[in-house]
């Protein structure tokens, strides 16, 4: 439990010394540099800088409300009985005595942080993002992006490189009704191709093995696997939107009671948002 409070705080931490820092860089430049503004406009959008910095840097994030209701009646386990999940939405009469539900909730509000800065070896870049969905029915912080990227390098968590994170649809919660949203600690490496208008990815990434019950569609069983995935994800940009061509192969571990099961799963996809 102490472990999971520091890896909760330690990242807001971390964004109060980074910016108290800059701070005090700056207070100590300008008693011999004059300026007329306290701040610049930051080197990427969305991002402010200091007077005589290259780092740029921005918070931001937004509160939503949500409501919803239904006339289903979901245990606690599923995720449905919380919020707006595709693969549990019930296609039978199923079981709606004493189901009926009104549930308002703000768990999907944001916020961010992010940095840049420019360098010989490349961009550096800094993002982190939480949201309230840490446990069913609490509004903890639960972190959903915590990544630096040097250059072509990427290390920390994100979207898996399975999935083109650009097509996802804009739904409550952030799954979408159909394809992977997973987030993943992964160790990326891109590669630009065609003069910036392809690029391809590689990574391995973190294994996690999710057993549902099936019709209830409730966890049954959670494992984490010795042999991490690996993806390849080729992206193709034009004027016209994007496309990608993505595969994955991964092992995959369960237990059903005293046994251990253990497959090899592969998988293939296509994707991508085009301009209309």
């Amino acid at each position: 439990m102490l472990r999971n409070s520091l890896q909760r705080w330690i990242s807001p931490l971390f964004i109060a010394l980074l910016v108290c820092s800059e701070a005090r860089l700056h207070a100590s430049e300008s008693l011999t540099t004059p300026s007329t503004s306290r701040f610049l406009p930051g080197n990427i959008p969305g991002t402010l800088r200091l007077p005589g910095s290259n780092t740029s840097f921005g918070v931001g994030g937004f509160i939503e409300a949500d409501l919803s209701f239904s006339d289903h009646r979901f245990t606690d386990k599923q995720t449905a009985a919380y919020t707006l999940f595709f693969p549990q939405i019930p296609v039978t009469s199923g079981n709606t005595a004493g189901g009926k539900r009104i549930r308002p909730h703000g768990n999907d509000s944001r916020i961010w942080f992010k940095a840049y800065q420019p360098s010989e070896s490349g961009d550096l870049n800094l993002y982190l993002e939480y949201d309230f969905n840490d446990k069913a029915g609490s509004y903890k912080p639960h972190l959903r992006h915590a990544y630096v990227s040097l250059g072509q390098l990427l290390v920390g968590k994100t979207y898996t490189t399975f999935t083109n994170s650009s097509a996802l649809a804009g739904t409550d919660s952030g799954l979408p009704p159909a394809g992977v949203a997973n987030r993943h600690a992964q160790l990326r490496w891109t590669v630009p191709l065609a003069n910036q208008t392809m690029d391809l990815m590689l990574a391995v990434e973190q294994a996690e093995s999710q057993v549902n019950e099936i019709p209830q569609q409730s966890i049954s069983h959670y494992e984490r696997d010795h042999t991490p995935n690996v993806a390849l994800r080729l992206n193709r940009y034009g004027p016209w939107g994007q496309v990608s061509l993505s595969a994955m192969s991964r092992s995959i571990r369960w237990r059903d009671t005293d046994k251990k099961f253990r497959k090899r799963a592969n998988a293939v996809g296509f994707s991508g948002r085009v301009r209309t």
